[in-house]
């Protein structure tokens, strides 16, 4: 038998499904609807799995999460809630706090359900759904000169830059190469037409750490053959250096008057410090969670400041604390060979959900697939590492001169 539960697979097609069906639906919604349209919309995209659940053979209630991560999520649901009463868009916050709090049961759901097999097809297939939108949302709106969706005004520029980090990250988890970058060359361009230099950051800083954390298990003669093609990748650097770094000036715009490091990245030094004078004023219960916007009329640029100001310092600490016991326990579990390529994907892609939030507005977030497999990454319940057939799909097939080994 392949799979131990069965139903695992139709949850990897739902996580699948999911995720790209949050991107898309919530596009086509922005394009050709208005008002609370959108919002409703967007809503229902997130919540559906819901009845996927209620109605399918697997556990609704998922497993329980270590006592420590039970403790942070508690805390920051009573510090959370509490934040909702003291905001001036109290009902607005309570509407996106209570999405957030779903958000981390359905994570938790899908945690308890599936085995890695499977999560490995929901992500391949988040890969796929959402390449097609976004290649087309490129090609339909890019105007030459100008960052993608800045155009029509649909979609921020940096939106569209988070949700390609995220599909390149999750298309590592497709075992072929030539699939792999068929799906990752046309989103790396779309990444580049939007000029996100976070995003560009985080989806280089998730693949340096899904190569490292699989080249620790590749044969030695793998591990030759790639450290020869990096001694050669760097000669050539020295050897071009010149256009490497212009090209590197360029994009990153280090010296544009509008853009570069002379502006504060664009202005942000100086909303951080304002962000920060907002927490001063208000450091136990914050502003209230999503209110920050109606306070200043600006975005934070860094989710980690946002989070501060809006729910307090004892919320952000347990929130810290959450995403800080998940990425341990990835790196932990990850040094199971059998797992690994599952967890370096996961890991990679928490990393560069980090990198991103330090400018931009979310750590936590339901509007879009990238923060919904953070909080995939991070909440992990007990069980979740034991969900695994040693005897099945898992087990490397034997080769000449040792095991099957995953591809950097």
């Amino acid at each position: 038998m392949r799979n131990r539960n069965p139903s695992s697979r139709g949850v990897g097609v739902v996580l699948g499904l999911w995720l790209a069906g949050v991107f898309t639906i919530g596009l086509l919604a922005r394009a050709y609807s208005q008002g609370y349209g959108p919002l409703f919309a967007l809503a229902g995209a997130v919540l559906w799995p819901f009845i996927y659940f209620a109605l399918s053979p697997c556990r609704f209630l998922p497993r329980s999460l270590p006592t420590g991560m039970l403790l942070a999520m508690s805390v920051f649901t009573v510090f959370g809630g509490l934040s909702v009463y003291v905001s001036p868009v109290m009902w607005e916050s309570m509407a996106y706090f209570c999405m957030t709090l779903l958000a981390f049961f359905l994570a938790l759901q899908f945690n308890s359900n599936l085995e890695p097999e499977n999560y490995e097809l929901g992500l391949k297939l988040y890969a796929l759904l959402t390449t097609i939108p976004l290649v087309a949302f490129a090609f339909h709106y890019y105007e030459p000169g100008v960052r993608l969706g800045n155009g029509k005004g649909i979609l921020n520029p940096n939106t569209v830059g988070m949700i390609a980090m995220s599909v390149i990250l999750s298309a590592t988890a497709i075992r072929r190469l030539i699939p792999r970058y068929v799906i990752m060359i046309p989103v790396a361009v779309v990444l580049i037409l939007t000029d996100s230099r976070a995003s560009t950051v985080a989806a280089l800083s998730g693949l340096f750490i899904i190569f490292v954390m699989r080249l620790k298990s590749a044969h030695n003669r793998k591990k030759t053959i790639l450290f020869g093609v990096v001694a050669l990748v760097l000669t050539a650097a020295v050897f071009f250096f010149g256009v490497l770094e212009n090209t590197f000036v360029s994009y990153f715009a280090i010296h544009s008057k509008y853009r570069g490091l002379g502006t504060g990245f664009t202005g942000r030094f100086i909303i951080w410090r304002i962000v920060w004078s907002l927490f001063l004023e208000n450091p136990i219960l914050g502003i209230g969670f999503r209110a920050l916007g109606h306070i200043v009329r600006i975005s934070a640029h860094n989710g980690y400041l946002n989070l501060l100001a809006e729910i307090g310092l004892p919320g952000t600490i347990a929130v810290a604390y959450l995403v800080f016991s998940g990425i341990t326990s990835l790196r932990r579990d990850a040094r199971d060979p059998h797992l690994l390529p599952l967890l370096s994907v996961l890991t990679g892609l928490a990393i560069g959900y980090l990198m991103l939030a330090i400018f931009e507005r979310y750590l936590l977030d339901v509007g879009n697939p990238t923060s919904l497999i953070f909080m995939l990454a991070i909440l992990r319940p007990r069980q979740a590492r034991k969900i695994i057939d040693r005897r099945s799909w898992a087990t490397p097939r034997p080769v000449k001169g040792g095991v099957r080994e995953w591809r950097t």
